[in-house]
C-alpha cells in the first residue's frame, strides 16, 4: 500500500467517522428534539391565534362605540363607511323599540335570517352570536343627552375560513375555531377538522401539545374577549421528508466530498514527498544536478531545501575528491616516475614529502634524517614553512613528537596542546595545531621520520589519515632505502676499503673533471703523489696488520692538512695522489712540505705497540706547465716522487721542466671557452 493511499484512508476515516457519529446521533435524538419543537411552535401558535382573535374583538367593540357616537351626533353615514373601510361585514343601527334605522352591509349566511338584529349579542358584549357561532358581534348602547335608552348600535365581523386560513401563516400550522364540539371556522378539511374538534377539550386543557394521530395540537379556551376555543395543529409527519433516508442521502454525501477532498488533500501532502523521492533515487543513481523547488516554507519546504543544499555539498565533495584524486594521481605518477628514473635522494624526498601531504591534504610537511651519530634528527625537505621556521631545526631523539617517533619507531599523531591526550612538541619543531609522524625503515632501523602537520580544513588527522600515511611511509621507506643502498654502491665503487680515501677510479674521475675546469678557466692546479718510505720492512718487521693501521693513520694526517675543495685518493699500496685545485707552485711545495713533516712529526702506533717512525717522499707536479693532460701530469710527479727517493727519502721533489715556474703569471684568466 503506498504512502498516498494510506493517507488517503486516514483523512477519509478522519471525515466519515464524525459524520457517521453525528448521523447515529441525530436518528436518535432528532425525533424527540422535533417533536417537542413542533409542539413549542403550535402551542406558540395557539396563543398568538387567541390574542389575535381576542383583539379582533376589541377591534369590534371599538369600532361599535365609535359608530354609537357617531350615530348619537345624528350621522348615520358613518355606518356605511365602517363597512365600507373597516373589517366590519355588517353595521346596523338599532332603535329602543328593535327596529333598525340605518343599516350597511350584509350578514353572513348563518345570520342572514335573523330579522330581529337586536338579539345578535348582549349590549357591551363580544361574543359570537346566540343563534350561529360564525360571526364576532360587538354591540354597543345608545344613549340620549337626558340618558335615556336611544337604541343600540351593532358591528359584525366574519369568522370564517378565510379568516381561518389568513392566521395559519402566524400560527405555523392549520387553525380551527370551535364552540363545544362545533367547528366555527377551519383552515383544515371538514373531516379531518372534525376530528381535531373532537380533541378541543384535551388540548386546550393542556399546558403543551397533544399528539393526535400524526399531528400535533395546541388549543386556547375561551375567554373575556374571546368566545370561541382556538385550536392549533402542526403539518403531518408523513408531509415532511423521511428524517433515516435523507441522512442516509446526507452521509452518502458527505463521504463523497470527504474522500474527494481527502484525495486532493493527499496529492497535496504527498507531492513534495514524492518529489523528494524521485530526487533522491536520482541523487542514488548518480544525478548530482537534481534540483527540488521548494513550494512552502513548511516542514516539507525545509526538507527539500535541505536536499537542495546536501546534493550542493555533495557536488562541491566529489568535486574536490576529484581534485585531490587527480592531483594525488599526478603525484604517484610523478613519485613513481622519479624513483624509476632517479637516484637523487633530495628530489625523491621532496616527491615523497609532497604526495605525502597532497594524499593528506597537509597544510606542510618536514622529513628529518637520523644524523650519522644517532643522537639527533636533521632535517632533509621542507614544505609550507620559511627559512626561519623551527621546522629547520634539530630535534633530539626522544624529544617531542618527531624525535619520540624516531627513538621508538611508533607513529604518533593527534591534536598538539596541553590537553592530557594532546601532544607536546619539542623546542626543534614547529608549533602548529595538529601532526603526524610516522618513522621511515630500513633493516628493521629508523633512518628518518615524515612529518604532516595541520590539515587544509581545520580537522584533527584521523586514524584514516595515519593509515594511509602508515602505507606509503613503507613504501617510501624501500625507495629511500633503494636510494641509500644505490648511494653506498657508488660510494664504496669509488672509495678505498681500507682507508676511506677516494680510490683510483675516482681519481681518475676527479682529476680529468679538474683538469678541464683549470683549462677552461686558465686556473693553477697542483698534482702531488706520496709514497710511504720503507714501507715493506714495516709490513715484515710488524705484520701487515700493523701495515694496515699505519696506512689508515697517514691517511687520516693527510686529511688533516688539506682543504674540502681537494682530493685525497689511494694509488695502490702505500701510495696516494693529491689533487690541489686552484693552487700554484708556491702553495704545492708548502702543501709537501706540510705533509712530510705530519707524518714525521709523531711515531705511529697505540697504546700498548711499539712505536713506528715513519716517512714520506712527495713529488710535485704542477698543470699546466709539467703537463695539460691527467696521465702526464700523474707521469711527471712520479718522476719527481722517484728524485725524492733517489735524493734520500723523507723529502719532496718539484718535476722537472724547461720552463722557470717562479717567473710564469698562473693568477691571470685567459679567455672563456
Amino acid at each position: 500500500m503506498t504512502y498516498r493511499l494510506r493517507l488517503l484512508l486516514a483523512f477519509v476515516f478522519v471525515a466519515l467517522v464524525p459524520i457517521a457519529i453525528s448521523a447515529v446521533l441525530v436518528t436518535r435524538y432528532l425525533p424527540d428534539l422535533r417533536r417537542e419543537l413542533v409542539g413549542d411552535r403550535v402551542t406558540t401558535g395557539a396563543d398568538a391565534v387567541g390574542a389575535l382573535l381576542a383583539q379582533r374583538c376589541e377591534l369590534a367593540l371599538g369600532a361599535s362605540r365609535a359608530l354609537g357616537y357617531a350615530v348619537a351626533a345624528k350621522d348615520p353615514s358613518a355606518i356605511r363607511l365602517a363597512v365600507r373601510t373597516g373589517p366590519a361585514v355588517y353595521a346596523a343601527s338599532i332603535a329602543a323599540d328593535g327596529t333598525v334605522t340605518t343599516a350597511a352591509g350584509e350578514l353572513p349566511e348563518p345570520l342572514a335570517g335573523h330579522v330581529a338584529p337586536a338579539g345578535l349579542a348582549t349590549i357591551g358584549s363580544c361574543e359570537t352570536s346566540q343563534s350561529s357561532p360564525y360571526a364576532i358581534v360587538a354591540q354597543s348602547p345608545l344613549r340620549g343627552s337626558d340618558g335615556s335608552d336611544q337604541g343600540s348600535v351593532v358591528v359584525v365581523l366574519p369568522l370564517d375560513e378565510k379568516y381561518a386560513r389568513s392566521l395559519a401563516g402566524t400560527a405555523h400550522g392549520d387553525v380551527t375555531f370551535v364552540t363545544g364540539s362545533e367547528v366555527v371556522a377551519t383552515s383544515l378539511p371538514q373531516a379531518l377538522a372534525a376530528t381535531v374538534a373532537g380533541n378541543a377539550d384535551l388540548a386546550a386543557g393542556s399546558q403543551s401539545a397533544v399528539v393526535v394521530g400524526d399531528r400535533m395540537i395546541a388549543g386556547v379556551a375561551p375567554a373575556d374577549g374571546r368566545p370561541v376555543t382556538v385550536l392549533v395543529s402542526s403539518t403531518p409527519a408523513g408531509r415532511s421528508l423521511p428524517l433515516v433516508p435523507l441522512l442516509v442521502l446526507i452521509v452518502v454525501a458527505a463521504g463523497l466530498v470527504a474522500t474527494l477532498a481527502a484525495r486532493q488533500l493527499a496529492r497535496l501532502v504527498t507531492k513534495p514527498l514524492t518529489d523528494l523521492s524521485e530526487a533522491a533515487g536520482r541523487v542514488a543513481e548518480g544525478d548530482l544536478d537534481t534540483f527540488i523547488p521548494e513550494r512552502s516554507g513548511d516542514e516539507i519546504g525545509r526538507v527539500a531545501g535541505a536536499f537542495n543544499e546536501m546534493t550542493v555539498e555533495l557536488r562541491r565533495h566529489i568535486r574536490a575528491l576529484e581534485t585531490s584524486r587527480d592531483e594525488l594521481r599526478r603525484n604517484l605518477a610523478r613519485l613513481g616516475e622519479t624513483l624509476s628514473s632517479t637516484h637523487d635522494l633530495n628530489r625523491i624526498l621532496t616527491v615523497i614529502l609532497e604526495t605525502a601531504m597532497v594524499s593528506v591534504r597537509a597544510e606542510s610537511g618536514s622529513i628529518l634524517f637520523v644524523s650519522s651519530g644517532r643522537n639527533d634528527l636533521h632535517p632533509k625537505v621542507t614544505r609550507g614553512f620559511d627559512a626561519q621556521s623551527a621546522a629547520g631545526h634539530n630535534v633530539k631523539f626522544g624529544d617531542g613528537v618527531a624525535g619520540t617517533v624516531a627513538a621508538t619507531g611508533e607513529a604518533r599523531w593527534g591534536k598538539v596542546g596541553t590537553g592530557p591526550q594532546d601532544l607536546t612538541l619539542a623546542d626543534g619543531e614547529p608549533g602548529v595545531r595538529a601532526v603526524i609522524s610516522v618513522p621511515f625503515k630500513s633493516s628493521g632501523r629508523v633512518i628518518g621520520v615524515l612529518n604532516l602537520y595541520d590539515r587544509l580544513d581545520g580537522v584533527v588527522f584521523d586514524e584514516g589519515d595515519v593509515a594511509t600515511i602508515r602505507t606509503f611511509a613503507a613504501q617510501a621507506s624501500a625507495a629511500i632505502d633503494n636510494v641509500l643502498l644505490h648511494q653506498e654502491a657508488q660510494r664504496l665503487s669509488i672509495t678505498d676499503g681500507l682507508t676511506g680515501l677516494w680510490n683510483y677510479r675516482y681519481l681518475q674521475m676527479n682529476l680529468a673533471k679538474e683538469i678541464e675546469r683549470a683549462t677552461r678557466f686558465r686556473r693553477p692546479l697542483a698534482l702531488l703523489v706520496l709514497d710511504l718510505d720503507l714501507f715493506k720492512r714495516i709490513n715484515d718487521q710488524y705484520g701487515h696488520q700493523r701495515g694496515d693501521s699505519v696506512l689508515i693513520e697517514v691517511a687520516q694526517r693527510v686529511k688533516g692538512e688539506i682543504r674540502e675543495v681537494d682530493t685525497l685518493a689511494r694509488y695502490g699500496g702505500e701510495e696516494f695522489v693529491l689533487v690541489l685545485p686552484e693552487t700554484k707552485l708556491a702553495g704545492a711545495r708548502q702543501a709537501a712540505q706540510r705533509i712530510c713533516d705530519v707524518v714525521r712529526h709523531r711515531p705511529f702506533g697505540g697504546e700498548g705497540e711499539e712505536p713506528i717512525t715513519v716517512t714520506v717522499s712527495v713529488g710535485v707536479a704542477v698543470f699546466p706547465e709539467h703537463g695539460n693532460s691527467a696521465a702526464t701530469l700523474l707521469r711527471r710527479a712520479d718522476e719527481a716522487l722517484y728524485a725524492a727517493k733517489d735524493a734520500g727519502r723523507d723529502t719532496w721533489r718539484l718535476a722537472v721542466t724547461d720552463i722557470d715556474l717562479d717567473a710564469v703569471d698562473l693568477s691571470s684568466p685567459g679567455p672563456t671557452v
